[in-house]
């Protein structure tokens, strides 16, 4: 099995990191990644799965050289087939609140009970996902070694 996570002095990162440190500034590369990330998830469908918790913190980046990015989609400890999804939940309005304001990455369908997990609530997270890129930043050359991304 291979240890696949963010640890001191390794190359793997999470785009959520990668992120909040500001360690890749290009769009180009940020659209790369999100990109990867969709295809994965392309992958996941694909096996007639659902993976159910698509975030920030669940992609990681491996063997950052500045030029290609390795990712790699885990956290599958929600992940459900297709076939087994199971139906809308009953959410209290005070739980509803509070699910909005700390998962904004699960859909609005899941949050207020009228439907259920499914392929469209996972694109719904991955599309919350691109919200990160930083459009408002200058075009810049890619960097992505350890050193960018601090203590």
């Amino acid at each position: 099995m291979q240890f696949h996570g963010v640890r001191d002095g390794s190359s793997f990162f999470t785009i959520f990191s990668t992120f909040t440190k500001l360690a890749i500034t290009a769009v180009r590369v940020w659209l790369d990644v999100i990109r990867k990330v969709a295809e994965a998830l392309l992958q996941v469908h694909n096996t007639a799965f659902v993976h159910n918790d698509i975030k920030g913190n669940n992609v990681v980046l491996d063997n950052c050289d500045g030029i290609e990015y390795h990712l790699i989609l885990f956290h599958f400890g929600k992940s459900s087939p297709v076939t087994g999804l199971e139906g809308s939940k009953n959410i209290l309005a005070d739980q509803q609140m509070r699910y909005e304001k700390e998962y904004p990455h699960i859909a609005q369908e899941i949050v207020e009970g009228k439907r259920g997990q499914s392929i469209g609530s996972d694109i719904f997270s991955l599309c919350h996902m691109t919200e990160i890129v930083p459009t408002n930043q200058a075009e810049t050359p890619a960097q992505c070694t350890p050193e960018s991304f601090g203590p």
